[in-house]
């Protein structure tokens, strides 16, 4: 989805809504056994865009052990199935360390369900002036924010069982026990 805003004829605004995801955006348990899809969103980092990236890497290994024991919290599971290294665990550690969320408020599911728009703006308005009339033959003063949150690749697990959501078949490594 694109949206151009003109305010005058010197300053267009475009906002983009980043969505798209496949028909399997979202898993539904009466389906098929078989999922598998991809999806892609617009997500805001701008919080985040100027601190310092190493900062931001250790916020999100500390976050690790905050998502595990909420996951199983509110899963009744085990925090240790919860490995600090398993994608149901790293993702929303990253999407809140990354974003400047709390560990305790980010979504813990894959799936997000409101982009957030990116934008584009820019001003010609300078060519108005005489300075940059005689040494431009045009002059734009742009300015821009693209972020997006992309699944390139989900597949569910054929060994499920719901019946038992925390067996050792649901586990993606027996010896990490990972949910």
């Amino acid at each position: 989805m694109r949206g151009n805003k003109i305010k005058t004829r010197d300053l267009s605004q475009q906002l983009d809504v980043i969505e798209n995801g496949t028909t399997n955006g979202a898993l539904d348990f009466s389906a098929p056994a078989f999922e598998t899809g991809n999806f892609s969103t617009s997500h805001s980092m701008i919080a985040t865009a100027f601190k310092d990236g190493d900062a931001l890497f250790e916020t999100m290994r500390t976050y690790r052990s905050a998502i595990s024991e909420r996951l199983a919290a509110e899963n009744g599971g085990n925090s240790t199935g919860y490995g600090s290294n398993s994608q149901q665990v790293l993702l929303p550690a990253f999407m809140a360390a990354y974003s400047g969320s709390s560990p305790d408020k980010v979504n813990t599911s894959l799936f997000r369900n409101i982009p957030i728009p990116n934008w584009t703006l820019r001003y010609t308005g300078l060519m108005k002036l005489d300075f940059f009339k005689k040494n431009f033959s045009n002059f734009v003063v742009s300015h821009g924010y693209k972020s997006s949150y992309t699944v390139s690749s989900f597949t569910n697990n054929l060994q499920y069982d719901s019946n038992n959501p925390f067996s050792t078949t649901n586990s993606s490594e027996i010896t990490s026990a990972n949910y």
